[in-house]
């Protein structure tokens, strides 16, 4: 019963992992190259502090045009 918790808990982290990588090829990029997480957050419907742990916990690959993700002035995450 706890292998079977265990599991469906990394199935559904690695669904909002998809969730956020999936989301960073569709909103706009900002001048700077700059996206933001609010941005994100209208996407995927995700809590805010769910999106930040996700992008700095696990590998999330920024595209080649992004060079950051920021929050208001705070930097979450730099190429």
């Amino acid at each position: 019963m706890i292998i079977e918790s265990k599991q469906s808990d990394e199935q559904e982290i690695e669904k909002y992992v998809r969730a956020v990588e999936s989301s960073l090829l569709k909103v706009p990029i900002r001048q700077g190259n700059h996206v933001y997480l609010s941005d994100i957050w209208l996407v995927t419907s995700l809590p805010k502090d769910l999106i930040v742990e996700i992008i700095k916990k696990y590998q999330i690959e920024l595209p080649e045009n992004v060079k950051t993700i920021i929050d208001g002035k705070k930097v979450i995450k730099r190429r």
